[in-house]
């Protein structure tokens, strides 16, 4: 979950389950509280369904430790993602403010496509996850920040 709109989804899939009365999501702790006769894994399911993941944790101090060990690991993930796209896309962005001409021609066509596959290759190694989500979303029918995200970074790519 990373915006209002993943805690809505989450909420709206938890409280259409048979035997809950009452679920509530924070989006901070990335936690929900629901309250009824529903089972654990009725609930579970019904987040995985709206897309996102989900699972029961009975004791707080295993959910929060649970919870820092994947932050802690996303932060490594992503550092090293940043990393690389950092010391490929420097290079290509450089070339492209002081190199050779900007304009394509039919002697620098390949170039430009090498230029274009590097970064697409970048945009999916370090954006991936984005674009995971917000497929993942449209095939829910909704709409999140990384549904944004991933328009606002692939739309430039397709124009001609």
């Amino acid at each position: 979950m990373s915006c209002a709109s993943c805690v809505t989804r989450v909420q709206h899939a938890l409280q259409s389950v048979p035997g809950v009365t009452q679920a509530r999501v924070n989006l901070a702790e990335r936690t929900a509280l629901v309250m009824g006769s529903a089972s654990a894994a009725d609930l579970v399911q019904a987040v995985e369904k709206a897309g996102y993941g989900a699972e029961a944790i009975e004791d707080d101090i295993k959910r929060r430790e649970r919870q820092q060990e994947t932050a802690i690991a996303t932060m490594k993930r992503f550092r090293w993602q940043a990393i690389v796209a950092l010391a490929v896309g420097i290079p290509v962005m450089v070339w492209g403010m002081i190199g050779d001409n900007m304009m394509v021609t039919g002697d620098n066509r390949s170039l430009w496509l090498a230029i274009g596959l590097i970064t697409l290759a970048v945009m999916v190694f370090a954006g991936g996850h984005f674009y995971r989500n917000a497929w993942k979303s449209l095939l829910n029918g909704t709409a999140t920040m990384d549904t944004l995200v991933a328009l606002g970074t692939g739309s430039p790519g397709s124009t001609p």
